[in-house]
């Protein structure tokens, strides 16, 4: 691993860990802070052998053949120096954007609601980072809607209502969004007649900037906020439109449309319609089943392991002792070191190398004795040069691959 790769990932893991610590703090489960324990073990052992792994000789081997591809190409060349200067760019927005986000996450939690407004409203990193508006805001109302603090949740939910209405202007899909999620919190408060008020707005805003698409989620909720007041009729209408929008958005296999369809039948069971509600719940489960299948860890490991595979077969492929790449790269450089009138002496080392790599001892001096022999009569300094290079090769054939 290179400096900058190191730093990058030590920042981000850094700063995830100040995010999960608070979010801990908020709603202490014990699975939260098992997985947070298992992602920093797994973090810091993932870490080390990456560490561990780049200071071999085969890393160092298959580094120094991409070095030489790169040097040997100046195309090449322009594209390594453009990937540096993008990882520290990268470095620098870390280092910039995270820390205020940060510093409004915080002042959140400290319940400085204020303070956090402004820095979301007029530093908009979540938006910088291709996140949705006060992005950690959000994960921190989950938080307090876990712990069951929903009050809090409510509050913090209408500060990112004002931010995203600056940011975005009332009609906006964002402002809806969050609009639908205060209306959540009424409704989990039992408290549906407010609930039904922010519903509206919410779809209000939605049908004008959405038209007759992805409502599906908010039309569903409306539903149920209707069901739960025992207005069955009234939100038999959003369940049938929300199945429809979601066929269309997602397809009739969706997860989605399993969702909307799950909780339709269980409005049609309490109007007494058992049959239609029986033949929903049949359609949502086997929709379902298929859904958790495709999720199953097994297949999932599965596909891990042969992209796995297939990444270890294509880096032997191309950059191994036999590889591809490995020997278009001692082509080029034994080209040019023929092609030389002097010799370079980290031209040689390089080789040498790079022929140890690909268990070819004896290549490097042949090609020494064959420079030796072909130049000692046009530069009597090379040939020192080259008789050094040979002695000094020879001398450390068991010696490290790569000083």
């Amino acid at each position: 691993m290179s400096r900058i790769d190191i730093v990058i990932a030590l920042t981000t893991a850094l700063f995830a860990f100040c995010y999960m610590i608070v979010l801990a703090t908020i709603y202490p489960n014990k699975l939260l802070i098992s997985a947070i324990t298992i992602e920093v073990v797994a973090f810091i052992v993932v870490f080390a052998c990456k560490i561990f792994v780049s200071r071999t000789k085969k890393s160092r081997a298959e580094a120094a053949v991409i070095s030489e591809l790169i040097r040997q190409n100046p195309k090449l060349h322009i594209f390594r120096a453009l990937l540096d200067r993008g990882k520290l760019l990268l470095v620098s927005v870390l280092l910039v954007l995270v820390p205020i986000d940060l510093l409004a996450f915080t002042a959140a939690f400290v319940k400085k609601d204020q303070v956090a407004q402004y820095i979301y409203t007029y530093v908009p990193t979540s938006s910088l980072l291709l996140f949705d508006p006060a992005y950690s805001l959000e994960l921190m109302a989950g938080a307090y809607i876990e712990a069951g603090q929903h009050s809090r949740a409510k509050e913090l939910c209408g500060v990112m209502y004002q931010v995203r209405r600056r940011l975005y202007g009332e009609s906006h899909e964002m402002v809806a969004s969050i609009l639908a999620d205060i209306a959540d919190l009424y409704r989990k408060e039992g408290n549906y007649e407010t609930a039904g008020i922010y519903y509206s707005r919410a779809l209000q805003i939605s049908e004008v900037v959405l038209k007759d698409e992805k409502m599906g989620s908010l039309l569903t909720r409306i539903g149920n906020n209707l069901r739960d007041q025992g207005r069955f009729v009234d939100a038999e209408p959003y369940y049938q439109r929300a199945i429809k929008m979601r066929i269309k958005d997602f397809g009739d296999k969706s997860s989605n449309v399993a969702e909307s369809r799950f909780e339709y039948s269980i409005a049609l069971q309490k109007m007494g319609r058992i049959a239609d509600s029986d033949a929903l719940k049949k359609l949502s489960r086997e929709t379902w089943e298929k859904y958790r299948a495709s999720k199953e860890p097994a297949s999932n490991i599965a596909f891990i392991v042969c992209m796995f595979a297939f990444s270890c077969a294509g880096s032997f492929y191309l950059i191994g002792p036999r590889g591809y790449l490995t020997n278009l790269a001692v082509k080029q450089l034994r080209s040019s070191i023929e092609s030389s009138e002097t010799a370079d002496k980290d031209d040689l080392e390089r080789l040498r190398a790079l022929y140890r790599y690909q268990r070819k001892n004896d290549d490097i001096k042949e090609i020494l004795l064959s420079l030796k022999n072909g130049k000692a009569n046009n530069d009597l300094s090379a040939t020192i040069i080259l008789g050094l290079g040979l002695n000094h090769i020879c001398s450390a054939m068991n010696a490290e691959l790569l000083a």
